[in-house]
């Protein structure tokens, strides 16, 4: 993740020093929404596949690129697939109704929920792995000099 933003405040009125002093300053607070993708074509993110007739045929769910939860995600799906999350070990349940299957094997958007490259063919499944829906960015460094 090696986006760089540089920018430089100017103060009106500006701030007066005496030369012959040394000033340090430091930054108190940082309020920063989040601005990158979870889902995107270029990160392989952006296909859920499932088949609603035990795998003899498959449908495709394309996201368009954007920041989604998984409230949002599971809107998308069709009711018989639900799709929630463990706040408390921060994994994810999937829930299959009868004869739904979802395919992982094809696409990275696995990756987000916590599951391995398999597919889901039956019932409820929890993610092996905590989900990461941040595609691993966990923190922002803000870096003053």
């Amino acid at each position: 993740h090696a986006n760089k933003t540089d920018f430089t405040t100017q103060f009106s009125p500006g701030i007066h020093l005496d030369p012959y002093k040394r000033y340090e300053v430091s930054l108190i607070k940082a309020d920063m929404y989040y601005s990158w993708t979870n889902i995107s074509a270029s990160q392989g993110t952006n296909i859920f596949e499932y088949s609603d007739n035990s795998g003899a045929t498959w449908k495709q769910i394309v996201f368009t690129d954007g920041l989604y939860t998984i409230g949002e995600i599971n809107n998308v799906l069709p009711d018989q697939i639900d799709v929630t999350g463990i706040n408390s070990t921060q994994r994810i349940v999937i829930n299959l109704a009868t004869g739904y299957q979802v395919r992982f094997t094809n696409t990275e958007i696995y990756n987000l929920f916590g599951f391995n490259k398999t597919d889901l063919l039956t019932g409820k499944t929890t993610s092996p792995r905590k989900a990461d829906l941040t595609n691993g960015i966990t923190s922002v460094l803000v870096h003053c000099s």
